[in-house]
C-alpha cells in the first residue's frame, strides 16, 4: 500500500512591513444589568460553584453577555461572551497596546474576588456612575476595534470589525 504524501503548508510571503501612525480611540461599552439581579438569592450562592448572568455590555458588534463566576460565596471572575465571528487575539503588539491603554486609564491589575453580597450593589453603582461594566473597553483605529477586559488579565481581547457607535456609548 502506498503512503499518502504529506501536504506541505505554504507560508505567506512577507511583501512589506512599515510603521504607520494613526489616531487611536478608546471607548467604554454601556453596561445594562439584568433586572433579575436585584432578586438574587445570595444565601444560595454562599456554598458551591455557580455561574450567573449579570447583564450585557452594549456597543460594537453585539450585546455581550456578562457572567459572574462564584465559588463559596466569592465572585472570583467576570466573563464576557464574544460576538459570533469575533477572533481572539494574543499577539505581542496587541499586548503592548493594551498595556498602554490600561496605564492611561489607570486600570487595576486584575479582578479581585469580592463577597457575593457586594456583586449587585457594585454592578448597579458602576452602571449608574459610568454607564459601563467593570473594566471593559474598545481600542479603535479606522473601522477595526479590539474589545478588551482587564478582569482576567493578562489577556482578554477580541477583534471586532464594526466600530462601536459613539452615539450609543
Amino acid at each position: 500500500m502506498a503512503k499518502a504524501k504529506k501536504s506541505k503548508t505554504l507560508a505567506p510571503k512577507l511583501v512589506d512591513e512599515f510603521k504607520f501612525s494613526t489616531s487611536i480611540r478608546v471607548l467604554r461599552p454601556q453596561f445594562k444589568p439584568l433586572a433579575a439581579l436585584k432578586s438574587l438569592d445570595v444565601k444560595r450562592l454562599k456554598t458551591g460553584e455557580h455561574r450567573i448572568e449579570v447583564g450585557f455590555l452594549h456597543g460594537g458588534c453585539c450585546p455581550k453577555l456578562v457572567e459572574a463566576v462564584i465559588r463559596n460565596g466569592k465572585v472570583i471572575a467576570l466573563e464576557v461572551a464574544p460576538c459570533e465571528g469575533s477572533e481572539r487575539v494574543e499577539s505581542n503588539e496587541v499586548k503592548r497596546l493594551v498595556r498602554k491603554v490600561r496605564a492611561r486609564m489607570k486600570a487595576p491589575r486584575k479582578w479581585t474576588p469580592i463577597p457575593v453580597e457586594q456583586l449587585v450593589p457594585r454592578m448597579l453603582a458602576r452602571q449608574a456612575k459610568w454607564g459601563t461594566g467593570e473594566g471593559c473597553f474598545y481600542i479603535c483605529a479606522f473601522s477595526w476595534c479590539l474589545f478588551c477586559c482587564w478582569w482576567n488579565w493578562p489577556f482578554f481581547c477580541w477583534i471586532e470589525t464594526r466600530a462601536p457607535s459613539t452615539d450609543s456609548i
